[in-house]
Formats: structure tokens, C-alpha cells, sequence
């Protein structure tokens, strides 16, 4: 007898103890902010995120009509927003002509031009512009835009112009330990008489479009010589999450809404991905959808906050606040 009432004593004692453990979990839990996962805050209901679609574009004519037979793409509730860390507003001249001749073997005595926006080194070499708004920085050889042949066979090979590329971008400091590997954009040459070679910029797993789009970009001319090099790799840092609409409700804000950019006269979706909209000098990266249409006829953009969480009417005070453009490169 006296095992059987050790045993009703022992389930007791196991019992009260897990009550109390899921009492003191959901205490826990309770005070857990509603966040991603690395415990960032959530947008309260009385914050806003910039309006990315402010002065998109749409394509003229008659409203375009888009279909897509799925499955919509699954995606999380709510995405994290990065705060970009802008420059100083006043970069010296000095900063800017060690960072040319680090980067690009500027000598000092270059000639200086320091204009309100963009700031010139300019030599018989090369030229750096450096952009005060952002401090994305590019480099041109006098032979960029003067395109003296097209012809396949006086340019590297696609694995040649990928390596040339690689090593000059590692050999002047250019290229960020995630920036991952390059890749040929396209493979044709380029109007302006150029192979490019690209490194996309990417964050939180996602890819990142819009107009002057982040990344590197070096363009090799004839020969394989190396005529311009742009370096655009802002600085972010995790901000707040914000809840986002579904695939499904920006398919239709495709199809009816004004707050979009259409690149396109309308057609199939091919596919539908989760970006990041990012415009030279914005203080956040904003979360986008993106469609594409099949046959190559173009792409179009929703944003992806919830409609709610959008400032319709920022204030102009803060130019840096604000860049109403539309998406212009695709991913």
C-alpha cells in the first residue's frame, strides 16, 4: 500500500511541477516582444514606413490586365525593415582623395571639383565621383563611352572577363567579405562598347532593386582593360519588422490599385518574389513585391507593408527622407 501512495504522491508532484513550468512559459512568452526571429521590435500602430511607391510609374494607356494560374509563393507575416546608414553630410576632401587613390590609384594631384551633391577627382588616368547623399563612389577610364569596337573577338571570354574582374575588384580593397561571387550581366556588349560584371547586393536572404541598384559593377573594355568601376554597398542595420500583405492581395492591388509600378502592358506572371526597394539617399529598405511576366515583356512592383503602415504624406523637411522614383533595374 505504502507503493501506491508513493506513487499517487510522485504523479502529483509531476503534474504540479509542469503546470508551474507552462505557467512560467506563457509569463515569459507574454512579455516576449512580437518580433522576428534576433528579437527586433515590431512597428507600433502609430509608426510609418516611407511610401516607396511615391512617383512610380505606370504604363500608359488603358489599365493593363495581368493573370497568374499559381500557387502564390508562400510568405512570412511580417519582414524585417533596415535603417541605412547614410554618410556624413560633409565629407572633406581630403577623405575623398584617400579614397580615390586607395581605391583606385588616383594621384594627389588630381584636379578637385566639389560640387553640392557629387564631389570630382579628376587625372589623366581616371576620374572618381563620389556622392555625398550616399557615398557610392565610380570610377571611369577616358576610354568609357568611347566605344571603338563590338567585336566579340577583341573582348576576354565570359570566364576570362569574370576573373579580370574578380581580381581587380579584390586587389583595390572593393569588394565586401558577403558580397558572394560575381556574374556577367547579360552577355552581349554593351552599347557603350563594355562586358559588366556584376555583385548583387543582397540582405537578410533577400535581393535588393530599384533605381541605381546596389551592388558593384565592373565594365571591361577591349583588350580586357577595366573602364569603369561603381561601387554601391550602403550600410544598414536592422531596424523594426513590419507586418506585409500576402502574394494574393498584391496580386490584386496589380490589377486595381494606382499604388504600383508597371513596366509592362500586362500579360502572364511568370513568377512573384520578395525584394527589398532600394533608391539612392532613402533612409530605410522597404519590402516590394515583384512580378514578372512571361515573355520577357517587363515586370511590376507592389509594395509589400501593409497599407496601414504607409506614410502617404511625409514631410519634405528631411530630403534624404524621400527619392519618389520607380523601380528601373531588374533584378
Amino acid at each position: 500500500m505504502w507503493r501506491s501512495t508513493y506513487t499517487r504522491l510522485s504523479l502529483v508532484a509531476l503534474v504540479a511541477c509542469i503546470i508551474g513550468t507552462l505557467i512560467i512559459a506563457a509569463i515569459l512568452v507574454g512579455r516576449r516582444p512580437r518580433a522576428e526571429s534576433g528579437g527586433y521590435p515590431r512597428l507600433s500602430s502609430d509608426e510609418r514606413v516611407p511610401d516607396v511607391a511615391d512617383g512610380w510609374y505606370r504604363y500608359p494607356g488603358p489599365q493593363p490586365v495581368f493573370t497568374f494560374d499559381g500557387p502564390f509563393p508562400k510568405m512570412p507575416d511580417e519582414v524585417l525593415i533596415y535603417e541605412v546608414i547614410l554618410p556624413p553630410e560633409s565629407v572633406s576632401e581630403e577623405y575623398i582623395r584617400e579614397l580615390a587613390a586607395r581605391h583606385f590609384e588616383i594621384p594627389a594631384h588630381a584636379q578637385y571639383y566639389p560640387q553640392s551633391l557629387i564631389a570630382s577627382l579628376i587625372a589623366d588616368t581616371a576620374k572618381v565621383r563620389y556622392d555625398r547623399l550616399t557615398g557610392y563612389v565610380t570610377m571611369t577610364t577616358p576610354e568609357w563611352g568611347r566605344a571603338t569596337t563590338r567585336d566579340p573577338n577583341d573582348f576576354p571570354t565570359p570566364d576570362e572577363a569574370l576573373q579580370i574582374a574578380t581580381d581587380y575588384v579584390v586587389e583595390h580593397n572593393l569588394l565586401p567579405a558577403d558580397a558572394g561571387e560575381g556574374r556577367l550581366s547579360g552577355g552581349d556588349i554593351g552599347a557603350s562598347g563594355i562586358i559588366q560584371i556584376n555583385w548583387t547586393y543582397r540582405i537578410g536572404g533577400y535581393a535588393t532593386w530599384g533605381p541605381g541598384a546596389p551592388g558593384i559593377y565592373v565594365g571591361l573594355g577591349p583588350g580586357g582593360k577595366v573602364v569603369r568601376v561603381t561601387k554601391r554597398w550602403p550600410q544598414c542595420r536592422p531596424w523594426k519588422t513590419a507586418p506585409i500583405i500576402t502574394p494574393n492581395e498584391a496580386f490584386k492591388m496589380l490589377n486595381e490599385s494606382d499604388s504600383v509600378f508597371i513596366g509592362s502592358k500586362g500579360g502572364d506572371v511568370q513568377s512573384i518574389v520578395l525584394a527589398y526597394h532600394c533608391v539612392p539617399g532613402e533612409r530605410y529598405l522597404v519590402p516590394t513585391y515583384y512580378f514578372w511576366i512571361a515573355d520577357d515583356k517587363g515586370y511590376a512592383a507592389v509594395p509589400a507593408v501593409r497599407p496601414e503602415y504607409i506614410d502617404r504624406n511625409p514631410s519634405p523637411a528631411d530630403p534624404r527622407h524621400r527619392h519618389p522614383a520607380g523601380p528601373a533595374h531588374a533584378p
